[in-house]
Parts: structure tokens; sequence; C-alpha cells
């Protein structure tokens, strides 16, 4: 459900102003990880895309196969855990980083009390006036994201004591199952809550923003430069996901308009 934007001319007792604000398009910040974070969770995504399209994540009939299968599994698993972790550690990153440059760092201290969440519907509004769509792609990204980083930083293992137990150790497979789908379904959403991130908060503030990765201009984007093929499309589909998201908000405008008129 799409909210409906806030009309200052629906209330008469409420003034409306035009604020100025400025982006800066680079900055000057020392140990600002953000990029390096956005450099390992993007190298290892392509890495997770190559595994779960290998033939030997599916094999596990011989002997040999099954060794090739357990390898494979490993590795995409490692590749689904630094995804996802790196992805939260950047999108954390940035957005203090995007408060500390435009609001100060004091302001960014205090803002870096609030959830993940919270944090990129604040920051925003205090720079430009407007915060992030709480129901747009980028913020249900984020939705999906840090509980499966949380659940990866604050692991749980499950007992595996009940091998004499068929049942209850089938019930522990099942649990173990379904954990480790639920880890694997967030990769993708979690590095496209990077992009989809970018691409909102770019249309926001007119113009790209230090300290996230641009990717509304794929020609002069350098991340998009150096992804992989399997990448690349990731982000041409999130390209299309924030376009069809504008649209849609541009059409509820007008219908709200044209209802107002009548």
């Amino acid at each position: 459900m799409i909210e409906e934007e806030f009309n200052p001319a629906d209330y008469p007792w409420v003034v409306e102003h035009t604020v100025k604000f400025s982006v800066q398009m680079t900055s000057a910040r020392i140990n600002n990880f953000s990029d390096i974070y956005f450099g390992i969770a993007q190298d290892a995504f392509a890495q997770y895309l190559l595994y779960e399209t290998t033939p030997e994540c599916c094999e596990e009939e011989t002997e040999e196969g099954f060794e090739k299968h357990a390898t494979a599994v490993t590795h995409r698993d490692q590749a689904a855990v630094k995804t996802i972790v790196f992805a939260a550690m950047a999108c954390e990153a940035a957005i203090y980083d995007i408060a500390a440059i435009h609001l100060g760092d004091e302001s960014a201290l205090v803002l870096d009390k609030l959830d993940p969440i919270g944090k990129w519907l604040v920051a925003p509004q205090l720079i430009c006036g407007k915060p992030l769509r709480s129901d747009g792609p980028a913020i249900n990204s984020l939705r999906t994201l840090f509980p499966a980083r949380n659940e990866l930083v604050h692991a749980k293992s499950l007992s595996g004591s009940s091998l004499g137990d068929p049942q209850r150790f089938e019930k522990i497979i099942q649990a173990a199952r379904k954990q480790e789908q639920k880890i694997l379904s967030a990769v993708k959403p979690a590095y496209q809550a990077i992009v989809l991130l970018s691409l909102e908060l770019e249309r926001l503030f007119g113009t790209a923003s230090a300290s996230i990765p641009g990717f509304a201009d794929l020609s002069t984007s350098r991340s998009y430069e150096e992804a992989s093929v399997e990448v690349k499309e990731v982000i041409r589909r999130c390209k299309e996901i924030d376009s069809n998201f504008a649209k849609s908000l541009t059409t509820t405008s007008c219908l709200a308009s044209t209802t107002d008129q009548s």
C-alpha cells in the first residue's frame, strides 16, 4: 500500500515554506569505510551468484559429486554471509557519513542511536526536508537485510544430540533448512538495498551524494563498471524497480490532484 503524500493545501492552518539545502557530492572525511564495505559486498555477491548457478551445488549422487557439492555449498554460504554482513555495514557506514557530512558530527552521533531504518528515514528529512518513502523498495529492502544480518551476527546453533530419535532429529533438520533458506533468501535483497537506497536518495537530493555509490547514470558509475555481468543485471533490475515506484508515486499524486480539483 502506497502512503498518501502530505498536501499542505488540505490543511489551512499549515504554512508551507520552501527551504534551500546543499548536497556534497564529495567529502574530506577520514576512515570512512563505506566504500570498502560496499566493495567487499559486491565482490561477495558476484561470487554468490556464480556458486548459485554452478552444477556442483546440485550434484551429490556419487562420492566425488558429494565432495564437490560440499565444497561448492561451503563457498556459496561464505559468499552469502559476506554479502549480507558487509552490505549491512555499508548501509550503516554510508548513512552515518551522509549525516555527518551534511548535518555535522554531533548530529550524526545523535542519529546513530536510532535503528538502521530510522537513520535512513530521519537523516534525509533533516537534510532536505523529505524522507525516503517508508513504503518504498529501498526501505523495504532494509527490512529484509537487517534481520538476516542480526541472525548471522548473533548466530545460534541447533542441537545435534537427537540422532537416536528420528522424529526429533527430522524436526531439527527442518529447522536448520529453514534457517539456511532465510539467510539465502536475503542475499539478493542485501545487495539491492545499497543500489535502491542510492537511487532513491539521489532522486530525493537531486544529485549524487558522497559516501554511497551512484547508480542513476550507469555510463558514469564506477561501481557498475566494476561489477560482474551477473551483478550488472541485478543493478539494472534495481533501476527498473526504482523507476516503477517513482512512476507510481507520480500517478498517485496526479490522481489526488484531480480528485481535489473536482
